[in-house]
């Protein structure tokens, strides 16, 4: 959802916590995840919804990326608290929520490039 935000919207919360995400069914949320013309979809699926937008800003704001960094760690301290332990690390996150799907698979690519030496391009940046 933060992705999503970002992304799509362009906008950092500035002011997200555990209080400000929602898990609703998705034939309750007006821009559901789920197409409404499948037939295959489970009526009890389940959806993340953030609220409360007074204060956020455009992406390209002074702040932006220390908000979605304050953001991040907010709602990863509420999941540490609760016992998760599958959550991203803050530095992974900020790169899920701000790279876009084309950096991605370039990122990916470039990531699993080998050379000559049989070295990955990645695994010869960490040893260099």
């Amino acid at each position: 959802a933060v992705r999503l935000l970002y992304q799509k919207s362009r906008l950092v919360h500035a002011d997200l916590s555990e209080y400000n995400v929602l898990v609703c069914p998705c034939r309750l949320v007006e821009n559901s995840i789920l197409k409404e013309q499948d037939d295959n979809n489970d009526e009890n699926a389940l959806q993340i919804v953030l609220i409360d937008f007074g204060q956020a800003v455009d992406v390209r704001h002074l702040n932006a990326m220390e908000f979605l960094r304050r953001d991040l760690l907010r709602l990863k301290e509420f999941f540490d608290k609760k016992g998760v332990t599958t959550t991203m690390k803050l530095d992974v996150a900020e790169e899920f929520v701000t790279q876009t799907d084309t950096e991605s698979e370039e990122n990916s690519l470039n990531e699993n490039e080998v050379d000559t030496s049989g070295f990955t391009t990645q695994s010869k940046a960490i040893d260099a």
